[in-house]
């Protein structure tokens, strides 16, 4: 048999070689993340001409464990993986960005313990860029919100009631009542990890959970049979009624106002931040104390203007659980100033 002419021999070899510390590589990413990732973790590095050796000479995978292990008990436990806590794009995003720092490190000639250290330096960086706990609390105020407005709508629009429209109104509000539970088990399952980080989320979470419980109350509230008689309530109970539920979304809107913005505080806020916060905060507070008033001025229409026992119990009812989840809001605001004030560094 002829022997290939040596260039070409050499070429195939350089491919057989190629082709092995690929599936080396591909192998030592997918201790990290899954088998789609690496591939796509190494196309990156391949187009812009980083490559993977580098990568592999510095440590691989466990320039990722390393890392890992420095951020310190508190982030990570024994048994994490990174993806878990970070998130799969962000994982993705940070193998990219070792690929890139290790392609520098060896074209510069820099030792492999200075690619450890960048490593160290920018998954710190990720984690306090990340916020995954207002990522959630911003949902949960979502799905309140969503019932908030519901109910505002029905009683604003005096939607019939033991009809479609208001089983439609208690089967969303359920459903949404039950997605921010499981958001609140969610947080929970962080708190097992990380106490000290997200423990102060859950007791918000689970005061923001009080209020879509009341607000869902106040839906299944309004799909009573006793409810049907709103021939009883009179004008005036209805429009008081609608006033309560209306600020009592006011308060929702400026409370997710709040978390949007909480969410971008740090030690190098500026005033207009800070002051953005507070007033949605303190929009939070007034919609309360409003509430407080509303409650006394329908029970006061109630039991004058209702004859109908059902319906004045169940107006009665509505209005006090309206006027609970706007009690149990300003108790999450609260919550959610202290978080504010511990991402600015200043003190409650």
């Amino acid at each position: 048999m002829k022997r290939p002419s040596a260039p070409r021999w050499k070429a195939s070899g350089a491919r057989i070689v190629f082709l092995i510390d690929w599936n080396r590589a591909r192998k030592r990413l997918q201790s990290v993340v899954g088998k789609g990732a690496a591939i796509t973790v190494l196309t990156e590095a391949a187009r812009n001409e980083w490559g993977h050796m580098p990568w592999l000479k510095a440590g691989g995978d466990r320039l990722v464990f390393e890392a890992m292990q420095a951020a310190g008990s508190g982030v990570f436990r024994l048994g994490d993986k990174l993806a878990d806590v970070i998130g799969p794009a962000a994982t993705r995003d940070y193998l990219i960005e070792l690929m890139r720092i290790s392609s520098q490190a060896a074209l510069a000639g820099s030792p492999a313990a200075l690619v450890n250290d960048e490593a160290r330096l920018v998954l710190v960086r990720m984690l306090q860029d990340r916020t995954p706990e207002f990522d959630l609390i911003n949902e949960h105020a979502g799905y309140c919100h969503a019932i908030a407005q519901a109910v505002s709508d029905s009683l604003s629009h005096n939607q019939g009631n033991g009809d479609g429209t208001a089983l439609q109104l208690v089967s969303r509000a359920k459903g949404w009542e039950r997605s921010a539970d499981h958001i609140l088990m969610e947080a929970r399952n962080h708190a097992e990890r990380q106490a000290q980080r997200w423990q102060p989320v859950v007791q918000l979470l689970e005061q923001l959970d009080d209020v879509a419980d009341a607000l869902e109350e106040s839906a299944f509230l309004l799909s009573l049979p006793g409810a049907e008689k709103r021939l009883q309530w009179t004008p005036g109970v209805q429009r008081a009624l609608a006033q309560l539920a209306e600020t009592v979304l006011g308060a929702v809107q400026e409370f997710v106002k709040a978390v949007t913005v909480a969410s971008t505080l740090d030690t190098t806020s500026g005033s207009a931040d800070s002051d953005a916060f507070f007033a949605a905060a303190w929009g939070v507070m007034r919609a309360e104390r409003q509430c407080d008033g509303l409650l006394r001025d329908a029970r006061r229409l109630i039991l004058v203007e209702v004859t109908d026992m059902p319906a004045l119990i169940v107006a009665n009812d509505l209005a006090v659980t309206l006027e609970t989840a706007s009690d149990r809001l300003l108790a999450a605001g609260h919550g959610l100033r202290d978080m504010a004030f511990s991402r600015t560094g200043a003190t409650a």
